[in-house]
């Protein structure tokens, strides 16, 4: 997210020797550790992973096609193909359709939870990237990386409601009373939208942290959980944007997930590091351990049931003289190495 999937690596797969030597330290007693490694067949890039935790499957981006993971057995059991450039899967159980942005190709394609087959393709502004479903409306939000747009689409038809400009849109949550909350990571802010009236309603800061690319929300505590790629977590009030902590959390960060059940927030980051933070109260958290993953597992996925959480990641190389000319170089996929790790709490 944020930026070509590939582009936001490399320099973490060149110095990955100083995130063996990062000063965060890992403590044991949380138990979490990698029980599972799930090979996937395909070459290409990857980017958001989605879990269904009621119907026990794991949605995986990858390059031009979805894959299907289930949950209970980690075996692969379809795809949704002849995609461009997939970037994340938005999921309205009630509706029964699943909602796939094309990065590539600007549209959104909607798809039947139970068959995995498409219904439509939407068009959204350019270049989508995150998207999520807000059931109080039944509304998708699509959110374009390019013309910094929010294309708003009525689940129910399919029919595309509005565009809302919006500053560099990122990651989003809502919390299901017709409130979303969308990192801007140019501006270092959290925007508060009503989604009845498609409006914004506040921009809060981010500070201590900068460029927010992780979030989620703690319903039942009106809390948001913001990883920011100034490795920090940052812990904002969603009635009013108040700062509440902040804790330091691995580099290059990507994907935040909360737990309502066990009070766990997690924090998954490029350089390979696992950060959970656990919330005692509303007031009271905790830094419990720091676990290692891979290089380059940047995003994540949390199964509300079980507790595992799974990490897409790949082997990949990089020519280190192309990365040291100016501007940007995708590394490589090592072909057939990509997989999902699976880690669950001992």
């Amino acid at each position: 997210m944020h930026n070509p999937e590939f582009k936001k690596i490399c320099s973490l797969i060149l110095f990955l020797a100083a995130f063996l030597g990062s000063s965060i330290v890992a403590r044991t007693d949380g138990g979490y550790r990698l029980t599972k490694e799930i090979r996937l067949p395909g070459n290409s890039s990857w980017d958001l992973v989605t879990a269904d935790a009621v119907s026990r499957r794991l949605y995986v981006t990858h390059g031009t096609l979805v894959q299907v993971v289930d949950l209970d057995s980690g075996t692969l059991v379809g795809t949704i193909p002849d995609l461009d450039g997939v970037h994340d899967v938005a999921i309205a159980p009630d509706l029964n359709r699943g909602y796939i942005t094309n990065g590539n190709r600007s549209t959104l394609t909607c798809f039947a939870l139970d068959t995995l087959k498409k219904i439509a393709e939407i068009p959204t502004g350019k270049s989508p990237d995150a998207d999520v479903y807000d059931p109080a409306t039944h509304q998708i939000f699509a959110f374009n990386e390019t013309d910094h747009t929010a294309t708003v689409v009525d689940a129910s038809t399919n029919v595309v409601v509005a565009t809302m400009p919006l500053a560099a849109p990122e990651a989003a949550v809502v919390d299901g009373q017709g409130k979303l909350y969308l990192n801007l990571p140019d501006d270092n802010q959290i925007a508060e939208i009503d989604t009845q009236r498609l409006t914004v309603l506040h921009r809060w800061k981010t500070a201590p942290g900068t460029s927010p690319t992780g979030l989620a929300i703690d319903t039942k505590n009106h809390l948001l959980f913001v990883g920011c790629r100034s490795k920090r977590l940052v812990i904002l009030s969603a009635f009013d944007g108040r700062y509440v902590a902040d804790f330091p959390i691995g580099d290059h960060v990507d994907s935040t997930a909360f737990d309502p059940k066990t009070s766990l927030v997690f924090n998954s980051n490029g350089d390979g590091t696992l950060n959970i933070v656990r919330e005692a109260s509303i007031s009271e958290f905790t830094a419990l351990e720091t676990v290692t993953t891979k290089p380059g597992a940047r995003t994540l996925a949390l199964d509300l049931k079980t507790g595992a959480v799974y990490l897409p990641v790949a082997g990949l190389k990089i020519d280190p003289q192309a990365a040291k000319l100016p501007g940007h170089h995708r590394p490589q996929v090592i072909p057939e190495t990509f997989e999902l790790l699976q880690f669950t709490k001992n």
